[in-house]
């Protein structure tokens, strides 16, 4: 008996040993298997929740709150979280930003089970990897006409305009002590900018300061750091908003820097320089570092400039190509609400050259492509999708003369080319009118720069893409090559409010609910009539898919003289006929609106894209519009 009892009791120890090995195993693989999935599968995401709710700091405090106890929610539920209850912890750990102010969301450190999680969550728009966006890597002013006799001549052009704008650069930072970022002569910054100048860290050789020019700096490292956990903090060079790179500086002083009597480049462009608009102001965001640019950090900087009170968003930089969706896209989301709050946002259009590389496309982006001085392009390149006519315009790009940071080259400035370079140049243009017209809306300014535009070469000759001499189209250069004077006086707008792009959204299939969410508003898409994407008000006309017949309107406003008349004339596309209703338009008022139809008719049906041109002359302005239409296969037979 005692025998049998020590055998049970011996059998009970091994049994209970048995068990606590795979009690102790299991939890080990558990563990193992938490930290493959939290560790080497792990990726930032940005989590995109719509508009701001723009308030106080009670509010993002609860808002940062409702971010934890989300990702709460998709690390709780597993057996090393109910023993050790680290799902707080982890969830804290795991973030990277909160977004509060042009828009809501946040990132956060996830696997792809816990991203797909948060995506199905109510009030989740869009969950998306954190991507890593590439740079679209000055005599050019005298040459598009803002020589400096000019300036003097124009009223437009008064220092006293530019000093009111803000220009805010998403890139590599700045050099501030570079010449053209000087603040000698100009006034103190203007009461209403709310932003930051961040020195850096105390460790970080940089000691970045502001003055009256550079008014404003900040870094965002964390969504880089995070994705690039193999480069130690020690080994950035500045963790500030100076630019170790050059980039940054390059853009910006081709946007807004002052004049520098002797620029050159060993020897080469010797001669004075300056940027288009050389008495704005400058507010550099710093999101770029030695391998990239992170979309967390990129929309950490859109929502602080939000806030800030910039007046435009320079972005010289882009996702490859194909790009996603528009609310899967870090610019055009940061873009998006940007305009929503009054801020015109410059995009590059990249530097790929393929046919429908074109990045950047959203139409309230003002993307920009790249030519030469004398108004061709130095390889062929044809940008457009098919669908929008993209770029809007086109800007010098080859061979730009600027600042850039002696921490790259022991250099004060460098010569570079790319639609990153071809970017400033519009983004001076349009700090030029803002200075001009500060209540004008961003697609107003927009307007003024694309119906303005010149398209033919510097000898009045039709542009050249290629060394063959193949003729470029709106593909290519979208309404032109800029024209800051012409853009200065524009005669007539096409205008168009956030309303609009709601619309638009609508029409390209976005449903109640998302729209909702991502305007937080009572915005209704069952409440619009029913439209295309050709009925925004835009100053170009697209047709993809023309099937016998269509009919396009569009909505101008006199931003001219009272009593201006404007005659339609049009250069039809090959096998299109194109007739406007009506074809003469009388402005009483300076504001009046006075709205026409465009319609199109197949008569030849055509394999490719065709283009043709509507012009409407006046006796002191005239706008041109690019017409272009792609025949449906339908109507062919």
């Amino acid at each position: 008996m005692g025998l049998k009892h020590t055998s049970n009791l011996k059998s009970a120890s091994c049994q209970d040993r048995d068990n606590m090995i795979f009690l102790v195993f299991y939890v080990f693989v558990v563990l193992l298997g938490e930290f493959c999935s939290s560790c080497s599968c792990a990726q930032v995401y940005v989590v995109y929740m719509g508009k701001g709710l723009q308030g106080s700091t009670e509010n993002r405090h609860d808002m940062l709150r409702l971010h934890h106890q989300m990702l709460t929610a998709v690390h709780d539920g597993s057996l090393t979280n109910w023993m050790l209850g680290l799902s707080m912890e982890k969830a804290e750990a795991s973030h990277v930003y909160t977004y509060s102010n042009g828009f809501q969301g946040f990132a956060a450190k996830l696997n792809k089970q816990q991203a797909m999680k948060l995506a199905n969550m109510p009030g989740v728009i869009s969950v998306f990897p954190n991507t890593k966006r590439s740079l679209h890597t000055t005599h050019s002013w005298d040459f598009m006409g803002l020589s400096v006799d000019a300036a003097a001549e124009l009223p437009e052009l008064s220092s006293k305009n530019q000093e009111n704008v803000i220009i805010g650069f998403i890139d590599t930072g700045i050099w501030p002590e570079s010449p053209s970022f000087r603040d000698h002569g100009m006034p103190p910054v203007p009461t209403r900018w709310r932003g930051q100048c961040q020195r850096g860290e105390a460790n970080s050789p940089s000691n970045f300061t502001c003055n009256r020019k550079i008014i404003g700096g900040r870094y965002y490292l964390r969504g880089y750091q995070t994705e690039e956990s193999g480069q130690s903090r020690s080994a950035i060079k500045f963790i500030s908003p100076r630019d170790s790179s050059g980039h940054g500086s390059h853009t910006a002083s081709i946007a807004a820097g002052r004049f520098v009597r002797n620029m050159n480049y060993r020897g080469l462009g010797t001669g004075g320089g300056r940027g288009g608009a050389p008495m704005a102001r400058i507010a550099a965001y710093k999101t770029c570092w030695d391998s990239g640019c992170y979309d967390a950090d990129i929309l950490a900087a859109f929502d602080d400039a939000i806030a800030d009170g910039v007046d435009i968003i320079s972005v010289s930089l882009g996702p490859d190509y194909p790009q996603g969706g528009y609310f899967t896209d870090a610019i055009s989301i940061g873009s998006f609400h940007a305009t929503s709050n009054g801020i015109l946002v410059v995009s590059s259009a990249g530097n790929a050259g393929r046919k429908g590389s074109a990045t950047n496309l959203a139409p309230w982006i003002l993307t920009v492509a790249a030519g030469t001085t004398d108004r061709s392009f130095p390889s062929y390149i044809r940008l457009a999708n098919g669908t929008l006519i993209m770029p809007d315009i086109a800007a010098p790009g080859l061979n730009i003369l600027a600042a850039w940071s002696p921490a790259k080259e022991d250099k004060h400035f460098n010569i570079l080319s790319g639609t990153s370079m071809a970017c400033p140049h519009v983004t001076g243009i349009a700090a030029l009118v803002k200075g001009a017209y500060p209540s004008w809306s961003p697609s107003a300014i927009k307007s003024a720069i694309m119906t303005t535009a010149t398209v033919l070469g510097n000898k009045r000759n039709a542009i050249a893409t290629d060394p063959n001499g193949r003729t470029a189209t709106p593909f290519d250069f979208g309404s032109g090559f800029a024209d800051p004077i012409k853009a200065l006086n524009p005669g007539i707008i096409f205008d168009a409010h956030p309303e609009d792009y709601k619309s638009f959204l609508c029409s390209i299939g976005y449903d109640d609910h998302s729209l909702h969410l991502i305007t937080q508003d009572n915005s209704s898409c069952t409440d619009r009539a029913p439209s295309s994407a050709a009925a925004l008000n835009y100053p170009s006309i697209t047709i993809p898919n023309l099937k016998k017949s269509y009919s396009v309107t569009r909505t101008m406003t006199n931003v001219g003289f009272r009593g201006s008349a404007y005659h339609a004339f049009v250069s039809a596309p090959l096998g299109i006929n194109v007739t406007v209703t009506p074809k003469v338009l009388v402005f009483e008022n300076y504001g009046a609106k006075k709205t026409f139809t465009v319609n199109f008719h197949v008569d030849v049906p055509q394999r490719d894209h065709v283009f043709g041109s509507l012009l409407w002359h006046g006796k002191d302005a005239r706008l041109m519009m690019p017409l272009v239409v792609k025949v449906d296969t339908a109507a062919k037979a």
